[in-house]
């Protein structure tokens, strides 16, 4: 072959330019473009469910799980301290609880119960606020937006309510995501 039987060489210089072929496209997983994204997406239900199972533990574990990715994707970080410190106070709690039940004449145990209840459910809700705050950061969400998560709701619902916005958001954006191949 000589040089003429070959096609000629492409000239890049005044061509625009085209996009490279390592693009992702979409999979069935939704493109990792929102912060929101890298949160797990779980039934409500699921969760609803396997807190009732474990006794209010999940609930916890939720919690704490959360805390640690949300911390990986925002500047802004949820305190670890406040995570172990919720978590100590429900191992108090349960410890308090299990020797009132043990010792039910003893009324120190049962209130030492109910005070360390009482702590650990403050603590959990003051969590709570603060993953709500995070994903509302994280969305960019106004009082006005879809993923805005009311404040009665939180109250009332906590992790039940986050789940449910964060699914959501997810699904919100998986859709627009999917129609853009």
């Amino acid at each position: 072959m000589n040089n003429r039987d070959l096609p000629p060489e492409p000239n890049n210089e005044n061509e625009p330019e085209q996009e490279p072929e390592s693009l992702p496209r979409f999979s069935g997983t939704p493109p990792q473009s929102s912060p929101m994204q890298k949160l797990p997406r779980f039934s409500a239900w699921g969760v609803f469910g396997l807190s009732i199972i474990s006794l209010g533990l999940y609930y916890t574990y939720w919690l704490f799980t959360r805390t640690q990715i949300i911390n990986q994707i925002q500047d802004q970080k949820i305190p670890m301290g406040l995570a172990h410190t919720v978590i100590g106070l429900l191992m108090v709690n349960l410890i308090f609880s299990l020797m009132s039940g043990a010792n039910p004449d003893n009324e120190d145990y049962r209130q030492l119960a109910s005070i360390s209840g009482l702590c650990f459910n403050l603590g959990n809700l003051f969590w709570v606020f603060i993953i709500r705050q995070r994903i509302h950061r994280m969305t960019k969400a106004g009082e006005q937006s879809l993923f805005w998560l009311n404040g009665i709701f939180t109250f009332l619902f906590q992790v039940l309510y986050l789940q449910y916005k964060i699914n959501e958001y997810i699904d919100d954006h998986t859709s627009e995501s999917s129609l853009a191949v």
